[in-house]
């Protein structure tokens, strides 16, 4: 302690003790349980380093007052202990302050992962094919790929029964294509309109009659059987067959995906339709709210999807992959009071 004569705030002089002043503490070495230490600028004072990283590639001799890092601290000695409780950091001491600069943001505990989004689905080349036409109803021309009502569920007329080259096996179900007529004058509608139609449907093969005299669906012939009213749109029907060049195309939807749930409690089936981008789907799981954790479902033919696992009394989740990769979560769209023959409505590619 000394004595001198001192101010105080409001102006008035008086006199007292006041503590003695505080050493300049120079270089403070600081020590850490497997942790990196290095004074800046470097000297011969270092240790190991925490989380396995080294100071950052462009720091450099600096300035006391220069930010050089990611974060960058700048504090007296006091606060230092708080600080050294919580963080694995680098430290440079210089007089009278300590600058702490993060080393690594995984020492902090703080991920930022990184969304790779996948391209959206683009129309593909114009290639070769025949079509003809069949007749039907709109409760038949969904029928190898499981929908209903092609008209209720929103597909309308403008569907399609793809030969098994193109079919795979129900899971092209759902894509969508552009054709139109060409080559024949005489036949195609002037103009050669494009006609846009989504597979609903299979066109087998006929084994009884050859490839180019009846057998159109006959692998591994690429053929679209249309439905009759709209393939008057782009060729007469008294042609039969015709040439035609087709693409796929993204599919253009209205409203979200539809899941038609039917079955049973312990045989669950669900429907998957009105999909838009690529429009065919080729996995789909399921969640629930409590004990059904997520559960990959089978695909029974078309667009039907099973499974065994108790999904009554939990409110759903699905989760679907497209062909082109692109994933989609659909996150309780079924209530815990769902119902078997209900469908509900959830998010859609675009």
């Amino acid at each position: 302690m000394m004595s001198q004569n001192y101010t105080t705030i409001d102006n008035q002089n008086d006199s007292g003790s006041v503590p003695s002043a505080v050493p300049d503490p120079g270089h403070l070495t600081v020590k850490f349980q497997d942790s990196t230490l290095q004074t800046f600028p470097p000297s011969e004072k270092q240790g190991k380093i925490a989380c396995g990283a080294l100071p950052p590639s462009d720091l450099v001799q600096m300035n006391p007052n220069e930010v050089v890092a990611d974060i960058l601290f700048t504090m007296t000695l006091p606060t230092l202990q708080a600080l050294l409780g919580s963080f694995s950091v680098f430290l440079f001491v210089l007089v009278d302050h300590v600058h702490v600069v993060a080393a690594n943001r995984g020492c902090f505990g703080v991920h930022h992962p990184i969304k790779h989004h996948k391209p959206r689905f683009t129309a593909g080349p114009w290639k070769q094919a025949h079509a003809t036409f069949y007749e039907g109803g709109s409760g038949t021309f969904g029928g190898a790929c499981g929908y209903h009502d092609v008209v209720q569920e929103g597909y309308g007329l403008e569907t399609v029964a793809l030969s098994n080259a193109l079919f795979n096996n129900g899971l092209s179900c759902g894509a969508c294509y552009e054709i139109k007529c060409v080559d024949e004058p005489q036949w195609c509608k002037p103009g050669k309109p494009i006609l846009t139609v989504t597979a609903t449907n299979n066109c087998p093969p006929n084994w009884n009659q050859a490839s180019d005299n009846g057998g159109w669906c006959n692998p591994p012939r690429e053929h679209f059987d249309i439905a009759k009213p709209v393939f008057l749109n782009i060729a007469e029907y008294k042609a039969g067959i015709i040439p035609v060049t087709y693409r796929r195309v993204p599919c253009q939807k209205k409203g979200g995906m539809r899941f038609t749930i039917t079955g049973n409690p312990y045989f669950n089936e669900v429907l998957v339709w009105n999909v838009g981008g690529a429009g065919d789907i080729i996995s789909v799981q399921v969640k629930g709210s409590d004990k059904l954790k997520w559960t990959t479902m089978s695909r029974m033919w078309g667009q039907r999807w099973v499974t065994g696992a108790k999904m009554v009394g939990e409110s759903l989740t699905f989760r679907v992959e497209a062909s082109d990769r692109r994933h989609l979560t659909s996150w309780h769209v079924a209530p815990k009071t769902w119902q078997f023959g209900q469908t509900f409505e959830g998010k859609n590619f675009r």
